[in-house]
């Protein structure tokens, strides 16, 4: 049975004459004849009873013209949903972020895209990277915005931009008077950093290896938040993406570069390899890629 021959029957049910039924479908009355023909054969009942030039519904036809009509409603439906979706008047899409970006660059670019696509329902959660790409994997999200794995087996990534990392320090700090920081002093100041899950962390831990020296921390906190509220008390120093700690700066804290070389960090686009990317996610791919080009790059 198929769908071509569902809406034939039909329309003959409408009409209640072929050639009429014929003429509104733009085809012969002997070709729609031999479909309805072929549609009784399959079901096994006729679905019209022919008097001289006149036809009737069969109780069998009424039946499956209740079904068709339910069948063919349906179809048009999800022909209409599909047609909103990819003209993005409807639509659903799920990001996740981290922490640092959904404070400094999420937001414009949520308003953006809101304006542009009213109708499309958007769900931003500020994650580490670690759950992003758990909730990747999981189908809980469409896409990510976190530091790039490059040789992620499982992962594709779309680089955004890169991160430098800055030095954050109570404004009546001894090394609140100079303007740049050699990383190497890290080792001798009070640190106040990330666990050492974090993706964040092991990047910091891995570059102080590499000269030589061991990232320690007097006190490990898990929000970026506490961090820096940690550092406003005077507790200690801390170490953090600069854009987000521009974001964040208040009249408590120096921000100050770190040289020698600095730390940095590639920011980018993730999705689940081989999997289908929605057409409003896809909107905000290039939304996205295109207000980090105005605004960073």
């Amino acid at each position: 049975m198929e769908i071509k021959q569902l809406e034939y029957f039909k329309t003959v049910c409408e009409e209640l004459h072929f050639t009429k039924a014929a003429k509104r479908l733009n085809i012969s009355q002997p070709s729609l004849s031999q479909q309805i023909i072929i549609l009784e054969s399959e079901i096994g009942k006729p679905l019209f009873n022919r008097i001289g030039k006149k036809i009737s519904i069969t109780e069998a036809g009424q039946l499956l013209l209740e079904h068709s009509t339910n069948i063919l409603t349906e179809l048009k439906a999800i022909e209409q949903s599909i047609d909103d979706i990819n003209n993005l008047t409807r639509g659903r899409v799920h990001i996740g972020a981290l922490l640092t970006i959904v404070s400094y660059l999420i937001p414009n670019v949520v308003l953006r895209y809101n304006y542009l696509f009213p109708n499309i329902t958007m769900n931003v959660s500020g994650l580490n990277s670690r759950n992003i790409r758990r909730k990747l994997l999981q189908g809980e999200l469409d896409l990510g915005i976190s530091m790039l794995e490059e040789d992620d087996k499982e992962l594709e990534f779309i680089p955004l931009f890169t991160e430098s990392f800055s030095l954050a320090v109570p404004i009546d700090h001894k090394l609140a008077k100079e303007e740049i920081i050699p990383l190497t002093m890290l080792e001798k100041t009070k640190n106040i950093l990330l666990p050492n899950c974090y993706y964040t962390r092991k990047l910091l831990n891995k570059h102080c290896e590499s000269l030589d020296f061991e990232l320690k921390a007097f006190l490990e906190v898990e929000t970026m938040e506490a961090l820096i509220t940690m550092v406003e008390y005077g507790a200690g120093v801390t170490i953090l993406a600069d854009p987000y700690l521009r974001f964040k700066q208040s009249n408590k804290i120096k921000i100050i570069p770190l040289i020698s070389p600095a730390p940095r960090r590639k920011i980018g686009i993730s999705y689940v390899k081989d999997k289908y990317i929605n057409r409003a996610a896809q909107a905000f791919i290039e939304e996205l890629k295109l207000y980090v080009e105005e605004t960073i790059t």
